[in-house]
Order: C-alpha cells, then structure tokens, then sequence
C-alpha cells in the first residue's frame, strides 16, 4: 500500500505540452484535450479567485478595478458583484448566449471563427488589424453549470499552431469568470471577473522606453472602487488606459475590449428592463 500511495500517476507529455503554457498543436484529439484542460483548470481557479477579491457569499454591489504590475507584465483585474431582478436562469442563458456566439458579440471586420466542441464549449479564433496592426485574439469559452451557479469561463490561447501568428502582432491575454446565482425565484446574484494582461518584455519588443513607461504609469493609477445602485448594473467608463493604443496592434486589442464590455453591460440592462415589462411566463428560463 506504502508503495502505492509513493507512485506518481503516469501523465501523457504530449496532452500536458498542448494546454500548459495555453498552447496548442494541429493533432485534433490533442487539441480536443487541450481546450477541456485549460477551460477545467480556469473553472477550478474560481473559487480561489472570488475569495481573495472578497466575493463570496457578498451582499454589496461594486465596481472594482485594481493595477496588476509586476517586471515583465502590467495588467488589469476588475471585480463586478450586483444583483439583478431578473431570474438567475434567464441571466445565464442570454449571458452564454452572447459568449457562445449565438448573439453577436463583435461587430468590426475581422477573421473570425467558431468551433463548437460540444453544446457548452467554444473556441473561438479572432484575427483583426487596424491600420496595417494585427492582432490575435483566441479563446476557449465554457460553461459549467450546477443547482446552484452557472459559471461561464473564458481563457486566452496564447500559441495555437492552427493559426500562427505573425511575428509582431500583439496578442490577447485574458481570464474571464462570470458566475450566477440564484437569489430567490425572481432576482439572482451576478459576478465576473476579468483580468487583461499585457506581457512588457516580449509583447512590446520593439517599443519605445518613453511609450513604455507611459504604458506602466498608467496602468498603475488604473485603480478604482464604486458601489452600484440597488438593482443597477455597471456602469463603469472605459477600463483600459487609452495609452495603450499607442503599441502597434493594440489599438484592436483595447477596442474589441470596449465592444465587449458594452456588449455585456447592454444585455445585462435589456434583461432587467424587459423583465420588468413581462410576467415571469413570457421568458424563456434554464440553459439546455
């Protein structure tokens, strides 16, 4: 038994080379794994998440924004709790609606494709360029759901081989959790977390130390915290320091940010207006 217990369990390299790191190679069944990987491994870290940012079991609704600086990245991490009268079943399915695709989350040219893994796994591939600038932008969404949340995850794929990348453009690092509980039959608790992360030393090669320094200045008095009126929904300005636009390819990165914020806020406010317009029977309700 002592022996046993001693042993580690075998793992396969070549599944843990495809999502350590978030990247992927070109063999399907290693990508299929890869995806589930990094959407399971980002679910798992939610918890941990919630916790140090107070938003467990909380009752106030806030807005918060605070810096991440480090030596080789400088980033985001912005905290949302409010409660919502609208059922929590309702919040989730427009809510993964618009992160599966169904609803149209990006309304700027661009190269995108969705592939759909199963009925609550996405993977999206994003290439947009402005002005000559590429950006890439591609992601694994999952939902997780239970009796008492749905949580919908989002993870950036920093490397896939399927859509190499050029040499220069500027790529999207971003965590997503949005989770939703229910409060009583007509009202429901709504939190999501997002952290957008912009790699210093290899993301901004080539960059100007005086444009970098503005980029790190900014992004350290980027730091904010507001409560939210009873039944409100975020109504924060732009998260994102503006200067950031100025690295080549991020101009696209700092824009498709702003279309998903707005995309979000305005769903969030449609459901709590058009919810208090209907009775409770009009709605659709649950995610199949």
């Amino acid at each position: 038994m002592g022996l046993l217990l001693s042993k580690k369990p075998r793992v396969n390299p070549a599944l843990v080379f495809d999502w350590h790191g978030n990247r992927l190679t070109t063999q399907e069944d290693r990508r299929y794994a890869a995806l589930h990987a990094i959407a399971l491994r980002q679910y798992n870290r939610k918890d941990t998440e919630f916790i140090i940012k107070g938003l467990i079991d909380s009752v106030d609704n806030i807005h918060r924004i605070q810096p991440l600086m480090s030596q080789s990245s400088v980033g985001l991490d912005v905290a949302v709790h409010m409660t919502l009268p609208v059922p929590w079943e309702i919040v989730s399915r427009a809510v993964w609606q618009l992160y599966n695709g169904e609803t149209q989350l990006h309304t700027t040219p661009s190269t995108q494709a969705l592939e759909r893994l199963d009925k609550h796994t996405v993977y999206e591939h994003c290439t947009e360029s402005q002005n000559g600038e590429i950006c890439h932008a591609n992601s694994i969404r999952k939902l997780f759901s239970t009796n008492r949340e749905h949580v919908i995850v989002l993870r950036s794929v920093l490397d896939d081989e399927l859509s190499p990348r050029a040499s220069k453009a500027a790529v999207e690092d971003l965590s997503l959790w949005l989770c939703t509980k229910p409060l009583d039959d007509s009202s429901c608790h709504f939190t999501f977390v997002v952290r957008f992360v912009v790699d210093t030393q290899s993301c901004l090669e080539g960059v100007s130390p005086k444009v970098l320094e503005r980029v790190k200045t900014s992004f350290s008095r980027a730091k904010m915290e507001m409560a939210l009126p009873a039944g409100g929904v975020f109504i924060a300005p732009q998260q994102i320091p503006q200067v950031l636009r100025a690295i080549p390819g991020y101009i696209s990165l700092v824009d498709r940010s702003n279309r998903n914020r707005l995309a979000l806020q305005t769903t969030l406010k449609a459901l709590v207006r058009n919810y208090r317009k209907q009775p409770a029977n009009a709605l659709t309700n649950g995610i199949n």
